[in-house]
């Protein structure tokens, strides 16, 4: 009978910590979204510049007309990730959160399309 109480205590504890777990990490990922200024890094692109915008699995592609027009180092202190330079078109991504990224490109193409 003893060790039957002992395995539920186990199973609660367990589930106790997979809960608080799971919470912490939502939180994270809910304060690294409100962290991020959408508004902020759409403002540091000059439509007018930007041939094409793309998504492709995570990462956003800004096509550029001339990239000597874009600062970049604004671009990386607004908390842009892995941006990567070909050519006139940078590659970068926001969070490792997907859903970030698709909000961020959502954003940047609206401008862009100038709606």
């Amino acid at each position: 009978m003893d060790d039957y109480l002992i395995y539920i205590a186990l199973g609660i504890l367990v589930i106790i910590v997979i809960a608080v777990s799971y919470s912490l990490i939502n939180n994270k990922k809910k304060a690294n979204s409100e962290s991020i200024d959408i508004q902020g890094i759409v403002s540091l692109i000059d439509r007018n510049n930007v041939v094409n915008v793309e998504y492709i699995r995570n990462k956003i592609i800004i096509h550029f007309k001339d990239l000597n027009l874009f600062n970049i180092e604004e671009f990386h202190k607004s908390g842009i990730k892995g941006i990567n330079v070909i050519g006139d078109k940078i590659k970068f991504y926001v969070d490792d959160d997907n859903e970030i990224n698709k909000e961020i490109f959502e954003a940047i193409k609206t401008f862009i399309e100038g709606k």
